[in-house]
């Protein structure tokens, strides 16, 4: 017979997947019930059991940011399954293993980690996971797989992929899984710079998460439409869009900025805005110095040298007013050049083809 904590750390643990869905996966609810979890977990000393709700825990942490946090979970999940050798154990914590490698810029090992959990995983066996676990882990793991292909230079492997995990989604009938492979399909159009695409994407993720309530889906596919609009030369339209669904997300969970921050530089870039890109990229750059996020790395140097030389064009003009013959600024343009050697030695580093746009 169950004790209360046990039967309690049950309940707990039917209740966090719901709640991730409902409210969305960074929110301050779906953080009380896993700080719960956790301390009936030590109670009763049943991790195997208590394991969805971890992997939950690591989601958590990536929403938030906290990468360094979601490598420890991500650790820790590996030596629970290993311990167990339960396949079903195994096919999640590799599956969160290859999440977090990606996020942290390690793009080779997320690619390895991400089709390890493909191989192992078995439809009869695994599909009950996307009620456990939130989504399905195939799915999740194709989807992921695709945003690394293209970082590593396989763009066409990548649009296959991103297809595949739509397709698998699709006849699971499962919406937060299916909302899953769009969202990711979404970013992909984005940073292949295929505006119509994005768009497209966005589109029906927005139409399937506003139907199912599936509140953080509804925001990272208005976040997308508008960084398709920015793509397609709409970009104030894109740029409102992109501020006002940020500013929305931080009043609801305080998930307003990373790695948005990127998106809205290239929205300012787009219409001009300089200075306000080169802030915006600075914040960029301080969440992912205390969070251990690095995929984005390169494009934020690229980005600050483009938007360098384009401040630097600004004041050029503002002096050609008053100057016939403004003064060149080498300093600027070292430092941007700066920039971009810098992009490179980062991508080159993290084993990419070419730096993702992201």
């Amino acid at each position: 017979m169950l004790g209360p904590s046990e039967r309690e750390l049950t309940l707990q643990t039917l209740l966090a997947p719901a709640l991730m869905a409902a409210k969305g996966y960074g929110t301050t609810e779906v953080e009380q019930i896993y700080d719960r979890v956790l301390a009936l977990a030590q109670q009763v000393e049943d991790f195997p059991r208590v394991f969805p709700v971890l992997v939950g825990v690591g989601a958590f942490h990536v929403v938030r940011g906290k990468y360094l946090t979601a490598h420890e979970v991500a650790t820790q999940l590996l030596r629970v399954a290993e311990s167990e050798q339960d396949p079903g154990l195994l096919v999640e914590a590799h599956a969160f293993m290859g999440v977090v490698a990606f996020y942290r810029g390690e793009f080779t090992t997320a690619s390895a980690q991400l089709e390890h959990s493909m191989a192992l995983y078995d439809p009869q066996q695994h599909q009950v996971h996307a009620m456990q676990y939130g989504q399905d882990p195939w799915v999740a793991c194709c989807s992921y797989l695709a945003w690394t292909l293209w970082c590593l230079g396989y763009p066409d492997q990548a649009q296959e992929r991103s297809r595949e995990a739509i397709t698998a989604a699709q006849t699971l009938h499962h919406p937060m899984s299916l909302a899953f492979a769009l969202g990711l399909a979404t970013i992909l159009q984005n940073v292949c710079r295929d505006p119509r695409a994005g768009y497209d994407r966005a589109e029906e993720l927005i139409a399937l998460a506003s139907e199912h309530g599936l509140p953080y889906w509804v925001a990272q596919g208005e976040v997308a439409r508008g960084r398709a609009l920015v793509q397609s030369g709409r970009a104030k339209e894109g740029l409102a869009q992109i501020q006002q669904t940020m500013q929305v997300r931080r009043d609801q969970d305080g998930l307003g900025g990373r790695p948005s921050f990127v998106l809205l530089a290239e929205a300012y870039e787009a219409t001009g805005e300089a200075e306000a890109g080169l802030q915006a990229l600075a914040e960029a750059q301080a969440t992912a110095k205390s969070s251990g996020e690095r995929f984005s790395e390169a494009e934020v140097y690229r980005l600050k040298g483009e938007l360098l030389l384009m401040q630097e064009s600004e004041n050029q003009r503002a002096k050609g007013k008053n100057d016939q013959s403004p003064t060149p600024n080498p300093q600027a343009e070292a430092e941007a050049e700066a920039c971009y050697h810098k992009a490179i030695e980062i991508a080159r580093h993290q084993q990419a083809e070419d730096y993702p746009r992201l």
